[in-house]
């Protein structure tokens, strides 16, 4: 059984008019990140046909695909300027409303830095090379073409395993799913994150409760304090904010709560707290955070699928939250 599983994930739908658009990366991000796509498979493509056709060279008749990839290569390069400027002077006025973050998972901010880095010295040798190909200096261009055969057979493992992890592994599907368009999301999943922890204080932050996450949403969280004198002289009704705490968090992210109820267990206590604000807003302070959007958003999926098999719909006496 998958570990996951065992986990006790609840879980809340949200009315069609509570729906969080998720716009995780703007339209002109997806668009330089699928050009880009193309143009280096196009390229790794044409580069290996070259490389056969040097292999039988004098066997059979074969097309030189050199300036096609050097045209290739020059458009590549052409469509990052254009797009990079794009992006740099966008205009910041027009943005859709609904959840933005851009922010990515330490792990796609190494593959990032490890692209960039590889695509620079790419585009440098092939620039030298087409630059150099007319001119008296072999030597010149033999470093050129060895330092860029190199650099494109180097990244090949890196993008088989970028394409594995975006299209096959589970838990980062959802992932590639926010590059190909802006999500809805219809539902909220209350879920365990180990070493949360959260500091649940008063008005003027006179009274302060430490407390550790048991499980978290963006409507709501449980957490788990230990029995002390505490409850003799802490007004809970008088708590108004949370602040969560976690070693990968750069910074604490504050809310507002309504007073939390209060559940006593032999040992210890149960905090069970609400959001003080809209759905919306409270979405948007925690997964604008890049810890809480892979947590609450981009993991919640592959938690989802093992650990609920179908959708319970009960309207409460409210009769406008809908729960699971």
């Amino acid at each position: 059984m998958n570990k996951n599983a065992s986990k006790d994930i609840g879980f809340e739908l949200l009315l069609p008019e509570e729906y969080i658009p998720i716009s995780r990366f703007p339209l002109k991000i997806r668009w330089l990140h699928w050009i880009n796509a193309f143009f280096i498979i196009v390229l790794l493509i044409l580069g290996i046909v070259q490389i056969f056709e040097l292999s039988f060279i004098g066997h059979f008749d074969s097309q030189d695909f050199r300036t096609i990839h050097w045209i290739t290569g020059l458009l590549w390069i052409a469509t990052l300027v254009i797009m990079s400027f794009s992006l740099i002077f966008r205009d910041k006025f027009n943005v859709k409303q609904g959840v933005a973050s851009d922010k990515l998972i330490i792990k796609q901010r190494y593959f990032l830095m490890f692209s960039i880095g590889f695509i620079f010295f790419m585009l440098a040798s092939g620039l030298g090379l087409f630059f150099l190909r007319e001119s008296e200096a072999p030597t010149v261009r033999n470093m050129l073409l060895v330092l860029h055969f190199l650099m494109a057979i180097a990244y090949v493992p890196a993008l088989l395993i970028h394409i594995y992890l975006g299209t096959m592994k589970q838990e980062t599907k959802r992932s590639l799913r926010t590059m190909l368009s802006d999500i809805n999301m219809e539902y909220a999943l209350h879920m365990p994150i180990e070493g949360l922890q959260c500091q649940v204080t008063d008005q003027d932050e006179t009274l302060s409760l430490q407390a550790d996450v048991i499980d978290i949403s963006i409507t709501r969280f449980r957490a788990k304090v230990k029995m002390g004198y505490w409850q003799e002289w802490i007004d809970l009704s008088k708590m108004s904010f949370v602040t969560f705490i976690h070693k990968d968090l750069n910074r604490p992210v504050k809310l507002p709560i309504h007073p939390p109820a209060l559940v006593e267990h032999a040992d210890h206590c149960v905090l069970k707290c609400k959001y003080d604000l809209p759905t919306q807003e409270s979405a948007r302070i925690l997964l604008s955070r890049a810890f809480f959007f892979r947590k609450l958003f981009l993991e919640e999926d592959g938690a989802f699928r093992q650990t609920v098999d179908e959708f319970i719909r009960l309207r409460n006496h409210d009769s406008k939250s809908l729960m699971g």
